[in-house]
């Protein structure tokens, strides 16, 4: 029995965390949501999941420390996901313990190519 692999999607905005959602659901994830950090910790540590999309600007914390807070627990491969495009911001996500940065608006195959190379490397 195969087991599919688990993502948990971390944003507010509901029209981006369905479009996620189907992004990755159909890339073959069991896929769980949450609009805010606090719902996105929680989500985390219930399942466990190998990958992890997180939207810096959330509404009750900022998406940076609920990243530092995932990677005290979790070795998930983290995707940050925001409309901040500078390089400190890149800088500061990567600090944090995000495994990658991708700017909004962004194509879904972006998402999915950084994911499948990222499970490459650790297959």
């Amino acid at each position: 029995m195969r087991v599919r692999p688990i993502a948990v999607v971390i944003e507010d905005e509901a029209d981006i965390r369905e479009l996620i959602s189907l992004i990755l659901a159909q890339a073959g994830f069991e896929v769980h949501t949450a609009a805010t950090g606090i719902e996105g910790l929680a989500a985390v540590r219930t399942c466990q999941p190998s990958v992890i999309t997180a939207d810096v600007g959330l509404p009750d914390s900022d998406g940076l420390e609920v990243t530092r807070q995932i990677r005290q627990f979790s070795n998930a491969y983290i995707v940050l996901l925001t409309a901040r495009s500078e390089a400190i911001d890149m800088l500061r996500g990567q600090e944090s313990g995000a495994d990658d940065y991708l700017t909004k608006p962004f194509r879904p195959h972006d998402l999915l190519d950084r994911i499948a190379v990222a499970r490459h490397r650790k297959a």
